[in-house]
């Protein structure tokens, strides 16, 4: 049954998105149709840009209801984050790592398929370092309202040979094929030394025309490991604004980063380490005049 609330003679129903099961709610309007409230009926807004764009005169403490809930022709767009809820492992007192993966607006009971990749080569990362062999599987989402959640859980193998650090990173397969992944993993064996990673630069006040010298030092990581140093936040000031660091003896490697200033208004940045996106150091501020 339509709403029987309207606006120019046409039904809340074809003005607002109607609701699904699971989705989002709004606070009670207090207006009711068929015994429910219409923030049962509708789909909440998630952003202005969802919105009816012109006020239906139903208002709810002097907000319209056109603020509350999305419009019709609104497309509700499914959101997937994977995050891991720590950087490193190893094979005896820190042996697991949780990755969850964060939905809006997807369907209780969605099945995602997950793998564990190396992150130096992105294959399937070596079966025998994890418990059962389980580098690859499926994680069902629950929800509360429109959010939701599932969750891997990787756990390294104890006494593992001394092979080193290795990296992973897990890879999911949405619904519609699209692949994300998460940041990167550390696994290390409890007789190699822990990583450690440094940043530092020679200046901290420059002119324009004038360059700053940054050095990133690493101990203990991967051959092949690659790396990268970018200023934050960047400037159309400061050249280069980023540049790749390639671990070539897993030991004590270091890389330089130089970066050139042009004329401009003041502009403050550290330079940082990262490694897919995932900050290992970060410099000193460096203020360009």
């Amino acid at each position: 049954m339509p709403s029987g609330y309207k606006f120019n003679n046409t039904d809340l129903d074809d003005i607002f998105k109607l609701k699904k099961t699971g989705a989002s709610s709004a606070l009670p309007s207090g207006f009711v149709a068929n015994g429910a409230d219409l923030s049962a009926r509708y789909e909440a807004s998630r952003a202005v840009s969802d919105r009816h764009l012109v006020a239906t005169g139903y208002k709810l403490k002097d907000a319209d209801l056109n603020t509350m809930y999305m419009s019709a022709s609104a497309e509700i767009i499914p959101s997937f984050v994977i995050t891991p809820n720590k950087s490193r492992i190893n094979e005896t007192d820190n042996r697991t790592v949780t990755f969850t993966i964060a939905t809006l607006d997807v369907d209780a009971g969605t099945t995602i398929d997950w793998r564990i990749l190396d992150n130096a080569t992105k294959q399937p990362f070596e079966s025998t370092a994890i418990e059962a062999a389980a580098n690859s599987g499926v994680a069902n989402v629950t929800t509360t309202s429109n959010a939701g959640s599932a969750t891997i859980v990787v756990t390294a193998v104890q006494n593992l040979p001394n092979v080193g650090t290795k990296s992973f990173i897990a890879e999911i397969t949405l619904p519609s094929g699209t692949k994300l992944t998460s940041s990167v993993v550390e696994l290390i064996a409890a007789s190699k030394p822990t990583p450690s990673y440094r940043l530092t630069s020679n200046k901290t006040r420059i002119n324009a025309g004038e360059s700053v010298t940054f050095t990133a030092t690493v101990t203990n990581t991967s051959p092949g490991d690659i790396l990268q140093i970018s200023c934050d936040p960047s400037s159309p000031r400061l050249t280069p604004a980023s540049a790749d660091f390639t671990v070539t003896s897993g030991s004590t490697d270091t890389s330089i980063f130089t970066v050139a200033a042009t004329a401009g208004a003041s502009v403050s940045f550290s330079a940082v380490l990262t490694r897919s996106g995932g900050v290992l150091a970060r410099s000193d501020v460096v203020t360009v005049e």
